[in-house]
């Protein structure tokens, strides 16, 4: 998925399923929307409001997030409020594998330790992305988090993590609108089809008759 520089206002929305010792689970989930909300540090820094929510079955603490960016990676991350604890290239659990990006609520993007998003709760937030060049867009890829607390166990942990997917996306402001067409355009379409339509009824008008020897 990928944010224009100009897109501002843009929201997508990431549903987490959860897994436990390799196996998914129901009873784990969440739901994240972000909001892209512009540029500062001269065309530098893109700005990101977000919303994540643990609507899990089971009792658990969502303890912290991340995702891929590209095609560069960030020179920095600050987590402006909500997860204020910011790390890079991080490996991650549950075969996750390596996330550009983790904010977590507290030391360390994978420890099990207090801070988070209860179940049946949401945090509000914003993170901002710093790169070493100006970009004109960022991919955004590779979502997941991370849940402790987990009661009654899955699979035999007290933790797990959530694998994202993108479910929706809302343009923003410097979105190419969708325009209809000019009138001069539609009577070139009708009178277009018009002729069509004339050329296909003399064709099926036309009698064969054999030929004269």
């Amino acid at each position: 998925m990928t944010v224009d520089k100009d897109d501002v206002g843009m929201n997508f929305v990431v549903d987490f399923s959860g897994k436990a010792n390799d196996n998914y689970t129901s009873n784990l989930s969440a739901l994240g929307s972000f909001t892209y909300t512009g540029l500062s540090n001269n065309g530098l820094t893109y700005n990101f409001n977000y919303t994540l929510t643990n609507d899990s079955n089971y009792d658990s603490r969502i303890r912290a997030f991340g995702f891929d960016t590209g095609p560069s990676n960030p020179a920095s991350v600050v987590g402006n409020s909500g997860f204020t604890y910011e790390y890079q290239n991080v490996g991650f659990i549950e075969s996750v594998g390596t996330m550009d990006v983790c904010l977590a609520a507290g030391s360390g993007c994978t420890q099990h330790a207090s801070g988070g998003i209860n179940d049946g709760a949401s945090m509000n937030g914003s993170f901002s992305l710093t790169f070493a060049n100006v970009m004109e867009s960022v991919d955004f890829d590779h979502f997941a988090l991370k849940f402790i607390s987990v009661n009654p166990t899955v699979n035999g942990q007290d933790w797990g993590a959530g694998l994202g997917r993108i479910t929706s996306i809302t343009p923003g402001a410097g979105s190419d609108p969708i325009t209809a067409p000019e009138p001069e355009t539609w009577m070139m379409m009708l009178l277009g089809f018009g002729l069509v339509g004339s050329a296909m009824r003399r064709r099926g008008s036309i009698a064969l008759y054999p030929q004269v020897a």
